[in-house]
């Protein structure tokens, strides 16, 4: 058994070497994009025993959906109540296997650009470990939606309504910037308790005509 570990760069490489050599392919991801990797995965695609990408959030490209559409094997999930969450990817031929888990999903990001941690794992398919990753994958059956065209069409409309929503940006944590300054005031720190109080008892201010106003 040997155990490597991984950067997203480094788990792009090696994910398109693993769908191109093995004979069979299991991927558990929470989300996924169209790309070069995807492509390899495409090509491949009589190669899947179970392939499931989630649609949570509107975050797998519909590109991706589209091509999954009518092939044997591949699903999306759909949880209302919890997110689909894991990054499980899973090969195997005969008595060899390998498996790459941690943070990344199927994403531009998560094989490129972004921070991640993966460890790729590779020993004899009977191992504990990859036991356990073939019964994981298994417990997602029943969420598992086939991908049909009028699936992959109304997610798109969904995909494309979610793009046009504002996301939250990035917290400003305490620094020198502008917008730092005014979060570390004093003012910024009240609750709206302490807030009413400090109007109150302030001697510069008719709180009555403020209320008012």
């Amino acid at each position: 058994m040997s155990v490597r570990l991984l950067g997203a760069k480094g788990t792009a490489i090696k994910l398109a070497k693993l769908i191109k050599d093995h004979d069979q392919i299991y991927i558990a991801a929470a989300w996924g994009s169209n790309s070069q990797v995807a492509d390899s995965l495409i090509q491949n695609k009589e190669k899947f025993v179970s392939v499931t990408f989630g649609l949570s959030f509107c975050q797998t490209d519909p590109i991706l959906v589209d091509r999954l559409v009518g092939i044997k094997n591949a699903f999306v999930t759909i949880s209302e109540k919890v997110t689909f969450h894991p990054k499980l990817y899973y090969f195997q031929s005969g008595d060899n296997a390998e498996a790459i888990i941690g943070s990344s999903n199927f994403t531009n990001g998560g094989l490129d650009k972004n921070h991640e941690a993966n460890l790729h794992v590779k020993g004899p398919t009977n191992s504990t470990v990859f036991a356990e990753i073939r019964a994981q994958i298994e417990k997602y059956r029943p969420l598992q939606r086939p991908v049909t065209k009028e699936l992959a069409e109304s997610y798109r409309l969904q995909h494309n309504a979610a793009r046009l929503l504002p996301k939250p940006p990035n917290p400003t944590l305490p620094g020198t910037s502008a917008l730092a300054a005014q979060l570390a005031s004093p003012l910024a720190r009240l609750d709206w308790e302490a807030y009413v109080k400090s109007v109150k008892s302030s001697p510069y201010h008719n709180f009555k005509a403020r209320l008012g106003l």
